[in-house]
């Protein structure tokens, strides 16, 4: 692989492909080490030449859109500050690129090209104006590096029109940010290019702190540019304060450095100031010829600032030898190339520029001033929306405390009535169990003695007429009677079906007992495969007792229909007669009839109960019990 294919992949893909060259080729070691030892030599002299050429290759080849548009940006700013119109026509292709593919940010960084071409060119009014329409939109997409370059970049412009405190301002903006990224190559830069401003105010220790700022951390940073850089200020500083000896020896470090970097436009600029160093040594041919050597490069360049100074400069040499149709041409020549830059024309715009620059400014301060009043405001409004959000809030908290504590409140006076209810359902349950036990081991054992001593005196006293015999067989059927109604009545409140076999039992037992001569009674149930709780059976139990009993009592019906339906979570009870019914808006009768009783019962087991009954037509009583 031929060396020259070797540094363009290099150069434009950035990829270690030396060591694995030299290993694929291990049979050809000997020559390989001499031509890549010529290789290298001939790298580090022409390396910057070599990855532009590559660029430019790669740049007529390249179809994708957004690599040629990289290569456009990168290719244009090399050029702004030695090919100012070839700088410009890349980075025009570059902005219809960017438009295209919507990139903003590269859309801004090639604006800031264009304005470091123009202010090149000497053109400061569309330099600013690319640089402030770089910065609207670095602002605007948070691109604070790119931002604070164009920070600087503007900062020179306003170094060269003398507007000094502006171009402070600038550079501060700039440092704050490349400090806050810990950027060292930038905070050299700064450093190095603020000084120049003190240095114009005559602030020379400052300027000097600034530029030996910058001196350390480049040498720290093995920064050969910008030791040339700060080398070069250093030894103006000092041939501007008459130091020249001390001027002399860092200007031959800057230009030993210039020299080995091959930078042509930095060798222009030191060979001017070696030029001006010469003349304040009272040297004035060795002036002429380090002017010249400046406007060699300069003029290859076409910095026409540049070569307008040399030239101005030129003329006090020649002046200084006596040489005075040289030195008028010379100034000729200058004033010639800063015509080309300050016409009338062009002054009228910089200073009509420069108006536009302050009232844009103080517009800005207004647009502002205007945005933090109205962030102000809107801050106050979101605080009193925040306000009126967290009082809404709060009060509504406060209100559903108020609804929590009066829901437990009532869930408490619920349980309460529940354990009321409970509690008197309970003990009227045991007053009858107590009672039908007294009937039972009390009343019911004394009829069974009575209806044993009659046996006895019966078979002892023999009487003598019918009547009599008959008067004692009375006694013993009231006696039997009078047992079995013990009986019964200890049954019905206390049911043992209801305790042994549940509550369809207990209620079939139940109706079974009333004279069916003169009410027929049906039962139907359904899904009651087992035991309730004893409560719930109980509680269900004296509700269709008392409703039979209302029956029984109230109603004079012929038929009596009883439904009982168990599901999986309700049980339905309809209890139906064919009686004369009532009038359920008489309240005094219809809560006279044990109607309380029973909704106090329903109440307690969570039901629902319904009543329809009109007199003449009857009455249905509907209830719904859940249960677990």
């Amino acid at each position: 692989m031929p060396e020259v294919e070797l540094l363009h992949l290099f150069l434009i893909f950035n990829k270690p492909i030396f060591p694995l060259y030299w290993l694929i080729n291990m049979r050809h070691t000997p020559i390989l080490i001499l031509r890549l030892l010529l290789f290298l030599i001939l790298f580090s002299e022409t390396k910057a030449n070599i990855k532009t050429d590559s660029l430019r290759a790669a740049l007529t080849t390249e179809m994708r859109p957004t690599i040629k548009l990289r290569l456009l940006d990168e290719l244009s700013q090399r050029f702004a500050n030695s090919a100012a119109n070839q700088s410009e026509t890349l980075a025009n292709q570059g902005l219809q690129l960017a438009q295209q593919l919507k990139d903003t940010v590269t859309l801004a960084k090639l604006h800031r090209t264009l304005g470091e071409a123009a202010y090149f060119k000497g053109n400061y009014d569309i330099a600013a104006q690319q640089y402030y329409f770089a910065i609207q939109l670095f602002e605007q997409y948070k691109q604070n590096h790119e931002l604070a370059i164009t920070f600087n970049t503007l900062a020179k412009l306003y170094r060269k029109q003398r507007e000094l405190e502006r171009a402070k301002l600038f550079y501060n903006r700039a440092m704050d940010i490349f400090r806050k990224e810990n950027d060292s190559v930038w905070i050299s830069t700064i450093w190095n290019e603020s000084g120049v401003v003190f240095e114009y105010e005559k602030d020379y220790d400052e300027a000097f702190r600034r530029y030996h700022n910058s001196l350390e951390l480049s040498e720290i940073l093995n920064d050969s540019v910008a030791m040339g850089y700060a080398l070069n200020n250093i030894a103006g500083l000092f041939t501007e304060k008459g130091q020249l000896n001390e001027a002399m020896s860092y200007m031959q470090q800057c230009l030993s450095i210039r020299k080995q970097l091959k930078d042509s436009f930095g060798l222009a600029l030191v060979y001017s100031d070696l030029g001006a160093l010469y003349m304040s040594m009272k040297k004035p041919q060795e002036a002429l010829n380090a002017f010249q050597a400046s406007n060699s490069l300069a003029e290859k360049m076409s910095y026409p600032e540049l070569l307008s100074t040399n030239f101005k400069q030129m003329a006090e040499a020649a002046k200084a030898q006596n040489q005075f149709e040289k030195a008028w041409q010379y100034l000729q020549l200058s004033q010639l190339m800063r015509d080309s830059i300050f016409t009338l024309e062009k002054s009228k715009q910089i200073n009509e520029l420069n108006a536009q620059y302050e009232t844009e400014k103080k517009e800005q301060q207004l647009i502002i001033q205007q945005s933090s009043i109205s962030k102000r405001n809107y801050i106050i409004g979101a605080i009193l929306l925040i306000s009126i959000f967290a009082g809404i809030a709060i009060y509504a908290s406060y209100r559903r405390y108020q609804t929590l504590q009066s829901a437990k409140l009532q869930q408490v006076i619920a349980q309460e009535q529940k354990l009321a209810a409970k509690s008197i359902i309970n003990a009227e349950e045991n007053e009858r169990q107590r009672i039908a036990q007294d009937l039972h081991d009390g009343v019911g054992q004394m009829m069974s003695a009575i209806k044993l001593n009659l046996s006895s005196l019966q078979s002892e006293f023999h009487f003598s007429n019918e009547e009599s015999n008959h008067k004692l067989e009375n006694i013993f059927s009231l006696v039997d009677d009078s047992c079995r109604e013990v009986r019964n009545v200890s049954h019905n409140m206390m049911p043992n079906a209801l305790l042994k076999v549940g509550l369809v039992s207990a209620v079939r037992e139940f109706l079974g007992k009333i004279d069916t001569r003169n009410l027929e009674t049906n039962v139907y149930a359904e899904g009651f495969a087992a035991h309730l709780e004893k409560d719930i059976e109980i509680v269900l139990y004296r509700i269709i007792q008392e409703c039979v009993n209302n029956v029984v009592k109230h109603a004079k019906a012929s038929r009596l229909d009883i439904s009982l339906i168990q599901e999986t979570h309700n049980i339905t009870i309809t209890i139906e007669d064919n009686g004369q019914g009532f009038d359920l808006n008489n309240k005094e009768k219809f809560e006279g009839i044990g109607i309380r009783g029973i909704n106090s019962r329903v109440n307690y087991l969570k039901g629902e109960i319904e009543f329809d009954s009109k007199p003449g037509k009857g009455t249905v009583i509907s209830m719904f019990i859940p249960i677990a």
